[in-house]
């Protein structure tokens, strides 16, 4: 595109200084031309003209000759004038075009980064898009699973509530019948009469012990375990204790069973409530185990 544009500024130039280059070539014939004619007109008359008169014709002459020649060179100025002018006029015009050319380059390069900004933000956000689609397919089918593992656990465990409802007769059958078959529980039943007679007779020896246990576990689910699990810090004689309680002894009974004094009792039952199994004020020990 700049040789191009070189290429006609060059033939706009040789254009305008072919007429001028001409005019000179033209004006200078004319100028020898007539000093020609004035010479051969100061020949033919130099023999009939008087010298004053032929001194004043030869003046005329060289004023002529120097008027031509001023003439000459200020036209020779303004042509030197104009063309400078039209050097500095297409120069500039030329450093205009540069700096256009430049600018509109410049913008170019500015338009063609953004759309290249544009087209890398317009991928990244299709790949962001595509994430967040996969991340939604995922969690919908991790929801999916989750439902149906939900309605598996929640039919399983309708099946086991209705399978305990129609075992609970039975189970409670079977505990009474265990609980009447114990000496152990005969012994509580009898408890007041003992304790009347002999309060040491009354307490339960570690056999016995051994077989409120084994009861308690028989009929409430491994009762004694599973408190064991949930609050390991419990010793044997608070499972023991907590084991009357569950078989629904009273307080005066378990302070015969065991042997020991009212207020021990109430210390122990205290320390079980709050420090070991960390119940709140409003709940009952008795009624947590009776639940449990």
């Amino acid at each position: 595109m700049r040789n191009i544009v070189h290429k006609i500024c060059l033939n706009l130039l040789l254009c305008l200084m072919l007429p001028a280059t001409a005019l000179c070539r033209q004006s200078s014939p004319a100028e020898d031309t007539r000093s020609a004619a004035a010479i051969v007109m100061h020949a033919n008359h130099d023999s009939i003209i008087p010298p004053q008169k032929k001194a004043y014709d030869y003046m005329q002459i060289e004023y002529e000759n120097y008027r031509l020649k001023l003439q000459q060179i200020q036209n020779t100025v303004w042509m030197v004038i104009l063309y400078a002018s039209l050097i500095v006029t297409m120069t500039a015009a030329y450093i205009i075009y540069l700096s256009y050319c430049r600018y509109r380059k410049k913008k170019e390069d500015i338009i063609n980064t953004k759309d290249r900004l544009m087209q890398q933000l317009r991928i990244q956000l299709q790949d962001k898009n595509m994430e967040l689609q996969q991340e939604k397919e995922k969690m919908l089918m991790q929801e999916l699973e989750h439902s149906q593992r939900m309605t598996d656990y929640d039919t399983e465990l309708k099946k086991r509530d209705d399978h305990i409802q129609r075992m609970a007769p039975y189970e409670e059958r079977m505990r009474n019948y265990i609980l009447n078959q114990s000496t152990i529980v005969q012994k509580m039943k009898h408890l007041q009469d003992m304790r009347m007679k002999d309060q040491l007779a009354a307490a339960l020896g570690e056999e016995e012990q051994k077989e409120v246990l084994f009861t308690v576990d028989l009929c409430f689910d491994n009762f004694t375990s599973r408190l064991k699990n949930l609050c390991p810090a419990l010793n044997d004689n608070d499972i023991l204790m907590c084991s009357l309680m569950k078989l629904g002894m009273s307080s005066a009974d378990i302070v015969c069973l065991l042997n020991i004094q009212k207020l021990t009792f109430k210390k122990r039952k205290s320390r079980i409530k709050c420090d070991k199994l960390q119940l709140n004020e409003g709940i009952s020990l008795d009624d947590y185990l009776a639940s449990f």
